[in-house]
């Protein structure tokens, strides 16, 4: 058919003398048709040539919540009266005023920057908002633990403020649950924070923390722990001691092991383990009753679980250790030889084999299953360590499920 113009509907007209062929039940459209249609599409494109205008009416009234700075100001100096039993002067200073020499103020008085400051935080800061009879000048810091304070002092958000080390948070020990620190620049984790024995949630995201104390596990009520973007290497244990744990974030870190003690934290539902450096999953970590997993951009693909269980053959002296040990479990193992009892103890490990649970001998024989899919996640290699070849054979002959059962 001769169609001068061409439109949508010559793609539902097809030529007799022309079989049109088919792929999968769809024709085929040739590119001189799509050169066709968008060219008619640039054509005929519609263009802008005004701009319409709509003038609106409407009554904007100030929010009534909005307060003057002064009248802050004035707020903050009455509140600091009841709590000093004192006259309290306050005064600020913006970043206009900060070269012109001030007058030294009062053992009372309280010196606030402006926003405009240069510096976030202003500079020598005290170490406690009630010690004004050495230090005048109050921090950002410290009036946010005065607020917290006035507010029962429940919770406290140091967010964003840059702090080196941590303010006096000694009046909130016995009141505060919820603390922020995010944003800081501490380079150890703030040894304050664990004279806090009824804190629930602990933000410490994006600090230079290279490590996190074992006596973690004296906040026992805590349940939100969130320590990502750090440079952590590794998770104390003192932290899987933390039963109330419910959601843990360590991501973005440098973690390349995740211990086995991670079973005990049984009330745990919310694991982000994503950016780090794990190579594999210890076998315990099939027992958690997770409800949100997120494993992504470490080194837990198929193709690195070769590197990851490098086949090493035992030494002669191990494979001895074995036999003599499994020997040793069904007769007393009393009367073997002096030099063979010390050759068998300085190969022993602390840790077990993953499958008849007897003694390891050496680094053992590791072996990777792959894990069921666990909330979407497939293909999670999970490292077993066996003591001998027998029990890796045993190992791969059944299910994982019976292993996790055990």
């Amino acid at each position: 058919k001769d169609v001068d113009l061409f439109t949508l509907d010559d793609f539902q007209q097809a030529s007799e003398t022309l079989l049109v062929p088919k792929w999968n039940g769809y024709k085929t459209l040739s590119r001189e048709n799509y050169l066709k249609i968008t060219s008619w599409f640039a054509a005929n494109v519609p263009k802008q040539e005004f701009i319409n205008t709509v003038n609106v009416e409407a009554d904007l009234q100030a929010r009534s919540g909005r307060k003057p700075r002064q009248q802050i100001m004035l707020e903050l100096q009455s509140m600091l009266h009841q709590m000093t039993g004192s006259s309290v002067s306050i005064s600020t200073v913006s970043s206009s005023q900060e070269g012109l020499q001030w007058p030294a103020l009062s053992a009372h008085d309280a010196v606030f920057r402006s926003s405009t400051s240069r510096y976030f935080c202003g500079e020598g800061r005290s170490s406690s908002p009630f010690d004004a009879q050495h230090q005048p000048l109050i921090s950002p810091a410290e009036v946010a633990v005065l607020d917290c304070m006035m507010q029962g002092g429940g919770k406290l958000s140091l967010k964003a403020h840059f702090l080196p080390k941590m303010p006096d948070i000694g009046p909130l020990s016995c009141t505060l649950t919820f603390l922020n620190i995010s944003y800081n620049d501490f380079t150890a984790f703030p040894l304050e924070i664990l004279q806090l024995p009824l804190l629930v949630c602990l933000r410490m995201r994006c600090n230079p923390i290279r490590s996190i104390p074992d006596d973690i596990k004296k906040l026992k009520r805590l349940e939100i722990f969130c320590a990502s973007f750090n440079l952590l290497t590794a998770l104390p244990s003192g932290l899987f001691e933390v039963e109330s744990l419910v959601q843990l974030d360590v991501s973005h870190n440098s973690i390349q092991v995740l211990p086995r003690d991670i079973s005990k934290l049984r009330n745990l539902k919310k694991l982000d383990l994503s950016a780090n450096q794990l190579t594999h999953l210890p076998p315990t970590f099939l027992s958690l009753s997770l409800t949100h997993l997120e494993l992504s951009n470490n080194f837990l693909h198929p193709l690195f679980w070769s590197e990851t269980a490098l086949p090493r053959p035992q030494s002669l002296s191990e494979t001895c250790c074995v036999l003599v040990s499994k020997c040793s479990r069904r007769t007393d193992s009393s009367g073997l030889p002096q030099s063979v009892q010390c050759i068998v103890q300085r190969h022993r490990r602390s840790s077990t084999c993953d499958c008849c649970g007897g003694m390891l001998f050496g680094e053992g024989i590791k072996v990777i299953r792959s894990s069921p899919e666990s909330l979407g996640v497939r293909n999670l290699p999970i490292l077993f360590t066996v003591c001998s070849v027998l029990c890796k054979g045993q190992l791969r002959q059944k299910p994982l499920s019976c292993w996790f059962s055990q």
